[in-house]
C-alpha cells in the first residue's frame, strides 16, 4: 500500500530498496541480524543484481508472548529465488478443533518435534551469531519439551545454500522428528 509504506520509504533507504524490490534505496547489508524484542534472526545472502532473488532466513529464537503465539520455538523460515521454499504455516482458524491445533502446534512448523507432541508454551533464548568468511550464522536454545535441549544452528552459506544443524540431548529416550514444510511444487534434490 503506497499510502501508508511510501511516507517510511522516503525516511529509510535500506525499507525503500525493500519496498520498491530493489529499484530505489540501499541494499540490506548481508549477514545476520537479530531482532531482540522479538527474539527473530534474520540471515541475508548479498544481494543480486535482482533483489527479489535474495536468499534470507528467519529463525525464531524469541519469547512466547500472548495466545496468538505459536509453539515453534527454533523454527525457520527459507526465502530463495525469488520463492518461498520452507514457508511458515500462518494461521488457519482461531476456532479450537482439530485445525487449530496443528496449525498452532509445533508439527506445522519448521522445526524438531518430540515424541509427536507439542512443545510446552515458553521461550526460545537466542544465541551467539556472526558472519564469519562470508557466512552468516546464528545459535538458539530450546527447553520447551521436558528433560529435552534443543540447539539449532542456522547458516547461510551463499545465495540459495543454507545448513541446519540441530543438537538435542537428554537423559531420557526419544523420538526426535525434524519438519521440513516445503512449498508445494519445489523440486527436493539429495
Amino acid at each position: 500500500d503506497p499510502a501508508v509504506y511510501g511516507p517510511l520509504a522516503a525516511l529509510d533507504p535500506t525499507f525503500a530498496w525493500v519496498f520498491q524490490r530493489g529499484a530505489a534505496g540501499t541494499p540490506p547489508p548481508a549477514g545476520v541480524q537479530l531482532f531482540p524484542v522479538a527474539g527473530l534472526f534474520l540471515l541475508r545472502s548479498s544481494p543480486p543484481a535482482d533483489a527479489l532473488r535474495q536468499t534470507f532466513i528467519t529463525f525464531d529464537s524469541g519469547v512466547y508472548r500472548t495466545d496468538h503465539s505459536h509453539l515453534d520455538g527454533l523454527s525457520l523460515t527459507y526465502y530463495s529465488s525469488g520463492a518461498a521454499l520452507l514457508p511458515d504455516s500462518g494461521l488457519f482458524t482461531y476456532d479450537r478443533g482439530p485445525d487449530y491445533d496443528y496449525f498452532h502446534g509445533t508439527r506445522s512448523h519448521n522445526t524438531v518435534v518430540v515424541d509427536g507432541g507439542d512443545q510446552r508454551e515458553g521461550g526460545a533464548v537466542p544465541g551467539v551469531s556472526g558472519v564469519a568468511d562470508g557466512v552468516a550464522w546464528a545459535t538458539g536454545t530450546s527447553e520447551l519439551y521436558a528433560g529435552v535441549r534443543h540447539v539449532r544452528t542456522v547458516a547461510l552459506l551463499e545465495q540459495d545454500l543454507a545448513v541446519v544443524i540441530d543438537s538435542l540431548s537428554s537423559a531420557a529416550s526419544h523420538v526426535y522428528t525434524q519438519t521440513w514444510h516445503v512449498q508445494p511444487g519445489t523440486a527436493i534434490r539429495f
